[in-house]
């Protein structure tokens, strides 16, 4: 979220509580944080033994810190597909994914670092209810919520404890109409699927075509449809005209 008047202000918030903890792990010591890594991306530990031991050892540690950020870092680089998910309570589950030499991200690690402090970002754990009930006139608010299922086997909703409900999906459409009401704009990406587009009626709705990596299945990889739905304050005077 861009804060009005502050355009070199943001804040960014994720329901994943250890991604969180990752950006501010390294934002406060990246050295820490790519020493720590490097340790980790070892040709021994790329065995499906050491994955899953270094993956409990993940899920045992509280939030925050070092070692817990590397270990999200190896956890990521190392698993199935590069896809992160939890269980219903909050434990990193996804399998080992046999990549032949993972690398740890070191330049982006501190580009990341780099930017983040030299823009002032602030990075928070909060479910997006609390995040876009504080917006105010003239921020910008950019919702990347799990995606509505393109087709009957491709849904994905375990990125976080809880999932992502249809329920959920209406939550956030409403809470974008919210914040345009007080003078916010939001943007929501999502699925190019009639679901999305229903949801987000009275929205200017864009399509775009987009390449997608990840997948179980190699011949399923490549462009994929997806919208951007831009709730703005103009939009609610033209319905009210409509009206």
């Amino acid at each position: 979220m861009l804060r009005a008047g502050q355009v070199e202000t943001a804040v960014i918030t994720d329901a994943n509580s250890a991604l969180i903890g990752l950006f501010q792990a390294v934002v406060a010591d990246v050295d820490a944080v790519a020493a720590a890594s490097r340790k980790l991306f070892v040709p021994e530990n790329n065995t499906r033994e050491r994955y899953d031991a270094l993956r409990m050892r993940f899920n045992e540690l509280p939030v925050g810190g070092v070692e817990k950020a590397a270990l999200f870092l190896y956890l990521n680089r190392h698993c199935f597909n590069g896809v992160w998910r939890s269980n219903r309570r909050g434990k990193m589950n996804m399998p080992f994914g046999s990549h032949p030499s993972p690398k740890v991200p070191e330049a982006e690690l501190r580009a990341f670092a780099t930017q983040a402090i030299r823009h002032g970002v602030e990075f928070r754990h909060a479910d997006f209810r609390v995040t876009m009930a504080q917006a105010l006139p003239g921020d910008i608010v950019y919702c990347d919520p799990p995606y509505y299922p393109a087709s009957d086997t491709a849904s994905f909703v375990g990125y976080a404890a809880g999932g992502f409900t249809d329920a959920d999906q209406a939550d956030l459409a409403a809470a974008a109409w919210e914040c345009a009401a007080r003078g916010a704009t939001v943007l929501i990406t999502n699925a190019d699927v009639p679901a999305a587009h229903t949801l987000y009626r009275g929205a200017e709705i864009v399509s775009i075509q987009v390449h997608r990596s990840v997948s179980c299945k190699a011949e399923s990889r490549g462009k994929v449809g997806e919208i951007l739905a831009v709730f703005a304050p103009f939009q609610l005077s033209q319905m009210a005209l409509a009206a």
